[in-house]
């Protein structure tokens, strides 16, 4: 079988397990991101480029950015590939569509011309289309799909009728699935759920135990990270403060004088070292003073009808792909706040990966948002959830927790548990009757127990366990589930992935952009 595979960073070490683990002498093809990762990687795994694999490095592709660009080129490409949405490969893309400092800080300028970004859409299409012509895959797998690459490897598969996966977390566990569309609810999830609401699910016991848990107050999946009002580590070092400086000025002279700096998908050394270790934690305390005349708790809203919105660190793939009209949560929260009934507010809550990093501005600006109120980002989305009287979100896991804790969920985007019933879960598809859409689900809102027995019981039949983030990721800081074991977790995805393949038409690519 010739398998190619979408990476991003830190992904590579999980791909190329998977690569071993479904080897059978076929072609394998690697798409590789983060110059400054990849060196790294090389010097874990020397041969790696001597192994005969096909590989395509996005820095090659973006430094072409000052290349001539036919625009009479980029529609033929969409007309032959079928991909209206081609242009989708770039929006996605938050190294392109955003600020060089937006992983560390809200950072809105803009970092590319129109005309770079589409030298950067042609170089790419070709780039791709060349990989496919050498690998040949019978599969493409991607993960999350946050990269300009990611999204025309899957544009191209599409095209040519290859099979493409896509890898993601459910939020339930530590279940991870393979699914066929970049965007929720999978074909196979909504295919999945139908047969469980019809009789036909295998998972009932286990389904309602996980239910019986959330309800316990143990809704955590793997991966998470816990609430706090400080800013999420992300540096971590070990040695004596002399050994430390040391290694640090040998890294960041390498990194000079490798020219990863003209890679938009690295950030540097010096960057991240500043806004972590001060400015960010500077940022997390002014914004909470900011705020403090606007906190509440759910103590202090007794008696207050409310609706809850946790807000997504940005920019991510919640708002570039999964919701992409709705980038700007301002003007989301403004949306919402104006939509209520009369005797409501609206509640905030922060991400935790987002504190220290969301502008002052940016708050000023909820802030000036009649009926706006904030939480502090130290309690949990849970605690918020079960008081109030409506959950509003993008893709939030926070809904699916709403809806088994029996309250009314409005969701804006593409999320999975959009397939339970709208008395339940109802999807905003058209803001100008946003007020009648809450004003309707308020009032004929329903919790249906076996429909959510249905949805955990689809995911379950859908899905296999692994410590995506935690191990196979590496994340630090994260909530992990069962043993940490990477050999393990790439043995349960690679026989997943066999078993999506073995399907009939399950794997069959279909739309993969936002709409």
């Amino acid at each position: 079988m010739n398998s190619l595979f979408l990476t991003q960073g830190a992904s590579l070490r999980m791909f190329d397990g998977l690569a071993t683990a479904l080897a059978d002498g076929g072609r394998t093809g690697f798409v590789v991101a983060d110059s400054w990762h990849y060196r790294q990687w090389l010097r874990q795994q020397p041969d790696f480029e001597s192994r005969g694999h096909a590989i395509v490095k996005e820095w090659d592709v973006t430094r072409r950015r000052d290349r001539s660009h036919s625009p009479a080129r980029l529609r033929a490409t969409a007309e032959r590939l079928d991909a209206p949405d081609l242009f989708d490969a770039i929006l996605s893309d938050r190294r392109l569509v955003f600020g060089p400092r937006a992983t560390y800080v809200q950072d809105y300028r803009r970092r590319f011309t129109d005309a770079e970004l589409f030298s950067i859409l042609e170089a790419g299409t070709e780039a791709m289309e060349r990989l496919f012509d050498t690998v040949r895959p019978d599969v493409v797998v991607g993960f999350i799909c946050s990269t300009f690459l990611d999204v025309l490897g899957a544009i191209v598969a599409r095209s040519r009728g290859v099979p493409y996966l896509n890898l993601r977390t459910t939020r339930i566990g530590n279940l991870v699935t393979a699914a066929t569309t970049i965007n929720d609810p999978s074909p196979e999830l909504a295919a999945s759920y139908e047969s469980a609401r019809s009789g036909g699910a295998p998972h009932i016991a286990q389904a309602r135990a996980h239910l019986a848990r959330v309800r316990a107050g143990d809704g955590r999946y793997e991966g998470v990270i816990a609430p706090s009002a400080r800013p999420a580590a992300a540096i971590h070092s070990t040695g004596s403060p002399l050994a430390r400086a040391m290694r640090f000025a040998g890294n960041l002279a390498a990194f000079t004088a490798g020219g990863h700096g003209r890679d938009n998908h690295t950030p540097g050394l010096l960057q991240p070292l500043v806004y972590q270790t001060l400015l960010n934690p500077l940022r997390a305390r002014r914004g909470a003073a900011l705020l403090a005349p606007a906190t509440v708790t759910p103590d202090t809203l007794r008696g207050q009808r409310f609706a809850f919105l946790p807000l997504h660190t940005e920019p991510e793939v919640s708002q570039l792909v999964y919701a992409r009209p709705l980038v700007n949560q301002i003007e989301l929260a403004r949306s919402i706040a104006f939509s209520l009934p009369a005797d409501m507010v609206l509640v905030l809550k922060e991400h935790p990966w987002m504190v220290g990093k969301r502008s002052l501005g940016a708050y000023r600006k909820f802030l000036a948002i009649p009926r706006v109120r904030f939480a502090s980002p130290a309690l949990t989305a849970r605690a918020l959830a079960r008081r109030a009287d409506l959950v509003t979100v993008l893709t939030s896991s926070v809904g699916i927790e709403a809806a088994i804790l029996g309250k009314p969920v409005l969701s804006f985007g593409h999320a999975p548990f959009n397939v339970l019933p709208p008395t339940m879960v109802r999807r905003a598809t058209d803001p100008l009757a946003l007020p009648q859409t809450i004003r309707d689900l308020l009032a004929n809102f329903h919790s249906d127990e076996s429909a959510l027995e249905s949805y955990v019981a689809a995911v379950l039949a859908t899905s296999v366990p692994a410590n995506l983030y935690s191990v196979l990721l590496g994340r630090a800081n994260v909530h992990s589930i069962g043993e940490m074991d990477f050999a393990a977790d790439i043995d349960a995805l690679a026989a997943h992935i066999r078993d999506r393949l073995a399907t009939p038409g399950a794997s069959r690519p279909r739309a993969v952009a936002a709409t």
